[in-house]
């Protein structure tokens, strides 16, 4: 249709033109910056879409997963589209959400004071509870667990460690929501 799709500039600059002759590509040769949906790359690759997925890529090979980086006027996601599993979400405030387990080998956090980490159920149950867990050892456990006491919105804390290499935990210290503490030994399930 004779629409120019690519222009090299005396500077070395190339753009590349979509069907609309709207420049979709641009290469900065003085700065050596890529430009995608840009023709002002101010990083060594600069995209800007309007699109709700910005990049996407995927390992070519055997059951590869094909990822995805995008934001919105709030939060920048990283997911896997493959299965549609929203995998780590960043908010512009600085905080981090992740799906599923996150496993570290070795996790700093630094912080002056306030809470460092906040462990949330998203259930209602009478019975429900959250898990800090250590496995330094494989399947050798301990735990800390909060838990919600019956039917009242109070909470208790136990301390569990782990017996043998099974992954479970016997409880040994428990602090309910009036204060009292309790101590265990052998199966966890009576107070001495």
């Amino acid at each position: 249709n004779g629409a120019t799709r690519m222009m090299v500039g005396g500077n070395g600059d190339i753009s590349f033109y979509n069907d609309s002759a709207n420049q979709g590509l641009f290469w900065d040769s003085s700065t050596s910056r890529l430009g995608l949906g840009t023709t002002v790359p101010a990083y060594p690759l600069d995209v800007a879409s309007s699109n709700s997925i910005s990049i996407a890529y995927q390992r070519t090979g055997v059951s590869a997963k094909k990822w995805a980086f995008n934001s919105d006027n709030y939060n920048t996601y990283w997911a896997n589209i493959t299965d549609n599993i929203l995998a780590m979400t960043l908010s512009n405030a600085g905080n981090a959400t992740f799906s599923g387990s996150v496993t570290s080998t070795g996790l700093t956090v630094t912080k002056a004071s306030g809470d460092i980490a906040t462990l949330e159920g998203t259930t209602t149950d009478i019975n429900v509870q959250a898990n800090l867990v250590f496995n330094p050892v494989y399947d050798v456990n301990a735990r800390i667990v909060s838990a919600r006491e019956g039917a009242a919105l109070a909470s208790t804390l136990s301390f569990e460690t782990g017996v043998d290499n099974t992954g479970s935990t016997v409880k040994r210290q428990h602090i309910a929501s009036n204060g009292d503490i309790s101590f265990y030994e052998d199966t966890g399930t009576t107070p001495k």
